[in-house]
């Protein structure tokens, strides 16, 4: 009677798949985009990637790999940043 289900929709989701699903190509585990980058700034240790299309952008795709082991700060103070 009370269940309820949630889907989550549109172009930012969409990229999100696409990004993620580079990660089998390029034996990578965890890639973010330049507009996550410029959200956590350089609390993260990453290497940039050459740009890469993916089907629904006009343009390539500037996508960082994030680097394990490699964390400059605590997860949580970068949500609160991004949180605001």
């Amino acid at each position: 009677d009370r269940k309820m289900e949630y889907t989550v929709i549109g172009d930012t989701v969409n990229v999100a798949n696409r990004v993620e699903s580079l990660n089998r190509e390029l034996k990578t585990t965890v890639l973010i985009t330049q507009q996550c980058y410029d959200a956590i700034g350089d609390a993260f240790a990453v290497r940039a990637l050459p740009r890469i299309s993916v089907k629904g952008k006009r343009l390539p795709l500037q996508v960082y790999e994030v680097l394990r082991d490699e964390t400059i700060s605590a997860p949580t103070e970068v949500l609160r940043s991004i949180e605001g």
